[in-house]
Protein backbone atom coordinates (compact mmCIF):
# COMPACT_ATOMS: atom_id res chain seq x y z
CA UNK A 1 0.00 0.00 0.00
CA UNK A 2 1.04 3.59 -0.70
CA UNK A 3 0.04 6.06 1.80
CA UNK A 4 0.90 8.78 0.11
CA UNK A 5 -1.49 8.04 -3.26
CA UNK A 6 -4.38 10.12 -3.09
CA UNK A 7 -6.47 7.07 -3.31
CA UNK A 8 -5.10 4.64 -1.66
CA UNK A 9 -7.77 1.96 -0.78
CA UNK A 10 -8.67 1.35 -4.36
CA UNK A 11 -7.62 -0.60 -6.90
CA UNK A 12 -6.48 0.77 -9.81
CA UNK A 13 -4.65 -1.95 -11.56
CA UNK A 14 -6.93 -2.05 -14.12
CA UNK A 15 -6.39 1.03 -15.56
CA UNK A 16 -3.16 0.67 -17.95
CA UNK A 17 -1.08 2.39 -20.86
CA UNK A 18 0.42 1.36 -24.26
CA UNK A 19 3.94 1.16 -24.24
CA UNK A 20 4.74 4.37 -26.42
CA UNK A 21 5.44 7.51 -26.67
CA UNK A 22 1.78 8.75 -26.62
CA UNK A 23 1.09 6.22 -24.15
CA UNK A 24 -2.69 5.67 -24.48
CA UNK A 25 -5.36 4.42 -22.25
CA UNK A 26 -7.04 1.13 -22.02
CA UNK A 27 -9.39 0.09 -18.54
CA UNK A 28 -10.50 -3.07 -18.10
CA UNK A 29 -14.42 -4.12 -18.13
CA UNK A 30 -14.01 -7.54 -18.58
CA UNK A 31 -11.18 -10.87 -18.41
CA UNK A 32 -10.24 -9.58 -22.10
CA UNK A 33 -11.87 -6.47 -22.46
CA UNK A 34 -11.28 -2.76 -22.05
CA UNK A 35 -12.85 0.32 -23.19
CA UNK A 36 -10.57 3.49 -24.21
CA UNK A 37 -11.34 6.50 -26.89
CA UNK A 38 -12.22 5.92 -30.44
CA UNK A 39 -9.58 8.81 -32.01
CA UNK A 40 -6.93 7.57 -29.42
CA UNK A 41 -6.63 4.28 -28.13
CA UNK A 42 -4.04 1.50 -28.06
CA UNK A 43 -3.01 -0.41 -31.26
CA UNK A 44 -4.29 2.75 -33.08
CA UNK A 45 -2.54 3.78 -36.16
CA UNK A 46 -0.54 6.13 -34.54
CA UNK A 47 0.86 3.91 -31.84
CA UNK A 48 1.65 0.29 -30.21
CA UNK A 49 -0.43 -2.97 -29.40
CA UNK A 50 0.84 -3.19 -26.56
CA UNK A 51 -0.59 -2.63 -22.98
CA UNK A 52 0.79 -2.55 -19.61
CA UNK A 53 -0.58 -2.68 -16.00
CA UNK A 54 0.87 -2.04 -13.01
CA UNK A 55 -0.57 -3.82 -9.64
CA UNK A 56 0.05 -1.19 -7.60
CA UNK A 57 0.92 2.16 -6.89
CA UNK A 58 4.53 1.59 -7.19
CA UNK A 59 6.48 1.90 -10.54
CA UNK A 60 8.67 -0.47 -9.81
CA UNK A 61 6.51 -3.07 -8.95
CA UNK A 62 5.10 -5.72 -10.12
CA UNK A 63 2.79 -5.66 -13.97
CA UNK A 64 1.99 -7.42 -16.90
CA UNK A 65 1.79 -6.89 -20.45
CA UNK A 66 -0.81 -7.81 -23.33
CA UNK A 67 -1.39 -6.99 -27.12
CA UNK A 68 -4.47 -5.35 -28.32
CA UNK A 69 -6.08 -7.87 -31.24
CA UNK A 70 -9.22 -5.64 -32.40
CA UNK A 71 -11.80 -4.00 -30.86
CA UNK A 72 -14.77 -1.43 -32.38
CA UNK A 73 -16.51 2.04 -31.96
CA UNK A 74 -19.39 1.70 -29.71
CA UNK A 75 -20.95 4.85 -30.13
CA UNK A 76 -19.25 8.15 -30.32
CA UNK A 77 -15.89 8.50 -29.60
CA UNK A 78 -16.24 5.07 -27.24
CA UNK A 79 -14.00 2.35 -28.23
CA UNK A 80 -14.25 -1.56 -27.33
CA UNK A 81 -11.07 -3.12 -27.21
CA UNK A 82 -9.79 -7.00 -27.13
CA UNK A 83 -6.57 -8.48 -25.57
CA UNK A 84 -4.95 -11.41 -26.70
CA UNK A 85 -4.92 -12.87 -23.94
CA UNK A 86 -7.03 -12.69 -19.93
CA UNK A 87 -5.37 -10.52 -17.65
CA UNK A 88 -4.78 -11.96 -14.12
CA UNK A 89 -6.77 -11.87 -10.92
CA UNK A 90 -4.10 -9.05 -10.09
CA UNK A 91 -5.59 -6.68 -12.59
CA UNK A 92 -8.69 -5.25 -11.67
CA UNK A 93 -12.39 -5.13 -13.73
CA UNK A 94 -14.72 -2.20 -13.39
CA UNK A 95 -18.21 -1.85 -12.68
CA UNK A 96 -20.10 0.15 -14.72
CA UNK A 97 -23.28 2.07 -14.44
CA UNK A 98 -26.67 0.67 -15.06
CA UNK A 99 -28.42 2.72 -18.05
CA UNK A 100 -31.20 3.76 -16.00
CA UNK A 101 -28.24 6.02 -14.33
CA UNK A 102 -27.03 7.69 -17.28
CA UNK A 103 -28.72 10.80 -16.78
CA UNK A 104 -28.76 11.25 -13.22
CA UNK A 105 -24.94 11.81 -12.40
CA UNK A 106 -25.21 15.86 -12.30
CA UNK A 107 -23.42 17.15 -9.04
CA UNK A 108 -21.53 13.78 -7.84
CA UNK A 109 -18.07 13.68 -7.25
CA UNK A 110 -15.55 11.92 -10.23
CA UNK A 111 -12.04 10.76 -9.78
CA UNK A 112 -10.44 11.35 -13.51
CA UNK A 113 -7.39 10.09 -14.52
CA UNK A 114 -4.77 11.76 -16.49
CA UNK A 115 -1.16 12.14 -17.92
CA UNK A 116 2.17 13.87 -16.66
CA UNK A 117 4.30 15.08 -19.24
CA UNK A 118 5.26 11.75 -21.12
CA UNK A 119 8.80 11.29 -21.76
CA UNK A 120 11.17 9.59 -24.61
CA UNK A 121 11.19 6.46 -22.42
CA UNK A 122 7.83 4.38 -23.60
CA UNK A 123 8.58 2.45 -20.43
CA UNK A 124 8.36 5.00 -18.08
CA UNK A 125 5.59 6.81 -19.67
CA UNK A 126 3.20 3.84 -18.35
CA UNK A 127 4.08 5.28 -14.74
CA UNK A 128 2.93 8.86 -15.75
CA UNK A 129 -0.10 8.80 -14.18
CA UNK A 130 -2.24 11.68 -12.62
CA UNK A 131 -5.46 11.28 -10.72
CA UNK A 132 -7.64 14.63 -8.99
CA UNK A 133 -10.82 15.26 -8.77
CA UNK A 134 -14.12 17.35 -10.10
CA UNK A 135 -17.54 17.12 -10.08
CA UNK A 136 -19.99 15.98 -12.82
CA UNK A 137 -22.24 19.12 -14.13
CA UNK A 138 -24.16 17.64 -16.48
CA UNK A 139 -24.97 13.84 -17.70
CA UNK A 140 -27.01 13.17 -20.92
CA UNK A 141 -27.41 9.83 -22.59
CA UNK A 142 -23.88 9.55 -24.31
CA UNK A 143 -22.27 12.69 -22.94
CA UNK A 144 -21.09 13.69 -19.49
CA UNK A 145 -19.54 16.84 -18.67
CA UNK A 146 -17.06 18.02 -15.86
CA UNK A 147 -16.22 21.96 -15.68
CA UNK A 148 -14.64 22.99 -12.73
CA UNK A 149 -11.26 24.43 -14.66
CA UNK A 150 -11.16 27.87 -12.91
CA UNK A 151 -7.27 28.89 -13.93
CA UNK A 152 -4.68 30.26 -10.84
CA UNK A 153 -1.08 31.01 -11.73
CA UNK A 154 2.04 30.08 -9.63
CA UNK A 155 5.12 31.06 -10.05
CA UNK A 156 5.85 28.15 -12.08
CA UNK A 157 2.44 26.96 -13.96
CA UNK A 158 -0.77 27.83 -14.66
CA UNK A 159 -3.33 25.28 -13.02
CA UNK A 160 -7.23 24.79 -12.01
CA UNK A 161 -8.27 24.65 -8.66
CA UNK A 162 -11.99 26.52 -8.18
CA UNK A 163 -13.03 22.69 -6.67
CA UNK A 164 -9.70 22.19 -4.45
CA UNK A 165 -5.79 22.09 -4.72
CA UNK A 166 -6.34 18.37 -5.88
CA UNK A 167 -8.92 19.48 -9.05
CA UNK A 168 -8.40 17.41 -11.91
CA UNK A 169 -8.24 19.04 -15.31
CA UNK A 170 -7.82 17.65 -19.09
CA UNK A 171 -4.79 18.15 -21.27
CA UNK A 172 -3.85 16.50 -24.55
CA UNK A 173 -2.80 12.89 -24.18
CA UNK A 174 -5.71 12.42 -21.70
CA UNK A 175 -7.89 11.27 -24.48
CA UNK A 176 -9.73 7.64 -23.70
CA UNK A 177 -8.67 8.28 -20.27
CA UNK A 178 -11.31 6.89 -17.42
CA UNK A 179 -12.71 8.55 -14.15
CA UNK A 180 -14.57 6.85 -12.01
CA UNK A 181 -17.39 7.70 -9.05
CA UNK A 182 -17.36 5.57 -5.53
CA UNK A 183 -20.40 3.59 -5.28
CA UNK A 184 -20.64 1.54 -1.83
CA UNK A 185 -16.83 2.58 -1.30
CA UNK A 186 -15.84 0.98 -4.88
CA UNK A 187 -14.97 2.85 -7.77
CA UNK A 188 -17.41 2.35 -10.94
CA UNK A 189 -15.97 3.39 -14.12
CA UNK A 190 -18.02 6.31 -15.84
CA UNK A 191 -16.78 7.79 -18.72
CA UNK A 192 -13.72 7.77 -20.85
CA UNK A 193 -12.52 11.27 -22.05
CA UNK A 194 -13.11 12.78 -25.23
CA UNK A 195 -12.38 16.55 -24.89
CA UNK A 196 -11.38 19.69 -22.29
CA UNK A 197 -14.52 19.39 -20.31
CA UNK A 198 -16.13 16.05 -20.71
CA UNK A 199 -16.04 12.87 -22.16
CA UNK A 200 -18.31 9.47 -23.44
CA UNK A 201 -21.30 8.54 -21.20
CA UNK A 202 -21.15 4.53 -20.60
CA UNK A 203 -24.42 3.61 -18.77
CA UNK A 204 -25.77 5.78 -21.94
CA UNK A 205 -24.51 3.22 -24.33
CA UNK A 206 -24.57 0.21 -22.00
CA UNK A 207 -26.89 -1.67 -24.06
CA UNK A 208 -24.64 -1.45 -27.28
CA UNK A 209 -21.99 -1.80 -24.87
CA UNK A 210 -23.18 -5.62 -23.88
CA UNK A 211 -23.73 -6.73 -27.39
CA UNK A 212 -20.46 -5.94 -28.41
CA UNK A 213 -19.10 -7.81 -25.08
CA UNK A 214 -20.71 -10.99 -26.00
CA UNK A 215 -20.14 -10.93 -29.76
CA UNK A 216 -16.06 -10.23 -29.09
CA UNK A 217 -15.94 -12.89 -26.07
CA UNK A 218 -18.46 -15.14 -27.39
CA UNK A 219 -20.73 -14.90 -25.02
CA UNK A 220 -18.24 -15.90 -22.41
CA UNK A 221 -17.52 -12.37 -20.69
CA UNK A 222 -20.33 -9.54 -19.09
CA UNK A 223 -19.97 -6.42 -17.49
CA UNK A 224 -20.45 -6.23 -14.31
CA UNK A 225 -23.49 -3.48 -13.67
CA UNK A 226 -24.30 -1.42 -10.37
CA UNK A 227 -27.05 0.81 -9.87
CA UNK A 228 -27.00 4.36 -7.64
CA UNK A 229 -28.13 4.47 -4.59
CA UNK A 230 -30.87 6.64 -3.26
CA UNK A 231 -29.26 9.82 -2.32
CA UNK A 232 -29.48 12.11 1.26
CA UNK A 233 -33.10 14.31 1.09
CA UNK A 234 -30.65 16.70 2.79
CA UNK A 235 -29.94 19.58 0.66
CA UNK A 236 -26.15 20.14 0.13
CA UNK A 237 -24.19 22.96 -2.25
CA UNK A 238 -23.69 22.21 -5.27
CA UNK A 239 -22.26 24.35 -8.30
CA UNK A 240 -24.25 26.29 -11.15
CA UNK A 241 -22.04 25.80 -13.84
CA UNK A 242 -23.63 27.84 -16.38
CA UNK A 243 -24.25 30.80 -13.77
CA UNK A 244 -21.28 30.94 -11.80
CA UNK A 245 -23.25 30.48 -8.44
CA UNK A 246 -23.55 28.13 -5.65
CA UNK A 247 -26.99 27.50 -4.12
CA UNK A 248 -28.77 24.38 -3.12
CA UNK A 249 -30.51 21.31 -4.58
CA UNK A 250 -31.72 18.41 -3.06
CA UNK A 251 -29.52 14.84 -2.83
CA UNK A 252 -26.13 14.49 -2.90
CA UNK A 253 -22.93 12.60 -2.69
CA UNK A 254 -23.73 9.44 -0.61
CA UNK A 255 -20.31 9.59 -0.12
CA UNK A 256 -17.64 10.94 2.21
CA UNK A 257 -14.15 9.76 1.11
CA UNK A 258 -11.10 10.50 3.61
CA UNK A 259 -8.67 11.46 1.03
CA UNK A 260 -4.70 11.25 1.21
CA UNK A 261 -2.66 13.09 -1.41
CA UNK A 262 0.10 12.31 -3.80
CA UNK A 263 2.74 14.93 -3.16
CA UNK A 264 3.50 15.67 -6.77
CA UNK A 265 6.67 17.96 -5.76
CA UNK A 266 4.95 21.30 -6.01
CA UNK A 267 4.99 24.50 -4.06
CA UNK A 268 1.78 22.94 -2.36
CA UNK A 269 2.50 21.05 0.54
CA UNK A 270 0.68 17.67 0.85
CA UNK A 271 -1.78 16.72 3.93
CA UNK A 272 -4.06 14.49 4.81
CA UNK A 273 -7.57 16.23 5.57
CA UNK A 274 -11.41 14.70 6.00
CA UNK A 275 -13.03 15.45 2.70
CA UNK A 276 -16.24 16.94 3.82
CA UNK A 277 -18.06 16.55 0.36
CA UNK A 278 -17.65 18.35 -2.64
CA UNK A 279 -15.77 21.30 -1.54
CA UNK A 280 -13.00 19.63 0.47
CA UNK A 281 -10.04 21.27 -0.25
CA UNK A 282 -7.95 17.80 -0.16
CA UNK A 283 -5.00 17.18 -1.54
CA UNK A 284 -2.79 18.15 -5.15
CA UNK A 285 -3.93 18.75 -8.50
CA UNK A 286 -2.90 16.72 -11.37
Amino acid sequence: ADRDFYLDPFDFSGVGTSISASSKWATMITDTLFLSADHSHPGDSSDTSTVRFHYTNDPNGGYEDRTVIGGTQISGDLWLGQLDAPVSSQVAKYNLLSQADSSALRGEKIFMFGKANNSADPVANTTNQRVGRNVISSSVSTWISFNYNESETTASATYYRSLGVDEAYSVQGDSGGPSFILVNNQPVFVETRTGATGGSNIAGVLDLLQAQVAAYSGGAETVNVVSLPAKRTAPVLVEDFQNDTVGTAPGGAWLTAYAKVRDDGDDRSSTVISDPGYFGDAGNHI
